[in-house]
Formats: C-alpha cells, structure tokens, sequence
C-alpha cells in the first residue's frame, strides 16, 4: 500500500483586485486543500497482479469565482497485469465509477474530468 499527500490550505494574506474588493484571507484560486493518491498493490509470487488505485482532490477555489467553494472528490483506478515470459501486460479502467468531476473550473467555464476509459500496456524487457 502506498499513499502521498499534500496539504495546503493556502490563503491570500494581502490581496485587493483592481475594482477595490478585498481578498485578504480568501483561498489562493485553483489551490485544493489537500491532493492525493492511495493505492494498494497485490503482487503474489505468481505471474499476475492487481492494483486499485484513488486520485483525491480537496475542496477549491476556481479562479475569478470569488466565494464559490468546489467539494472534494475521488476517482477510483483498476489495472489487472500479468507476466508472458518477457513482457508485462496489463489492462486498466481509470475512472471506475464513471464520475463526473470538474478537472478545471476557472472564471464561469468547466473542463470536465476524464470519463471511464479502458487501457491496455505491453511492456517487454530484453
């Protein structure tokens, strides 16, 4: 099992836009209160494996949205492999629950996060 986390809940300390509205104390923009990625590898002494894997987001502040507040999220990943001889092979699903997440939200426009998606991997080593 492996997990990496960041946490930062960074805030303006002194900052007034250009029409006179203060921000002092507001989130930094597009800055998630903590990222992250947990994931639990199963490796047996055989020639497959299995890993469920979890991107998390913290809570946000898109940019040139003063106030607005995104919620946190997870999205789930799973890629099953196996070793033929020299090569690995493997085929994963990112995205598993098929959630709809904002990947990006800045200034009243979203950039939607990744759908389901299968992929495959042939790795060979010589």
């Amino acid at each position: 099992m492996t997990a990496d986390w960041t946490f930062n809940d960074a805030r303006y300390r002194n900052l007034v836009s250009d029409a006179g509205d203060s921000l002092s104390g507001a989130r930094v923009y597009n800055t998630a209160k903590y990222i992250g990625i947990v994931a639990l590898d199963i490796t047996p002494y055989t020639n497959w494996s299995i890993k469920l894997s979890s991107n998390v987001v913290g809570p946000y502040s898109p940019f040139d949205e003063p106030g607005v507040v995104l919620p946190s999220y997870a999205v789930f990943s799973l890629t099953v492999g196996v070793h033929a001889g020299s090569a690995l092979i493997q085929v994963g699903v990112k995205n598993l629950g098929d959630k709809a997440y904002p990947e990006l939200v800045a200034g009243g426009y979203v950039d939607p996060g990744q759908p389901r998606s299968v992929y495959g991997t042939v790795r060979y080593s010589l």
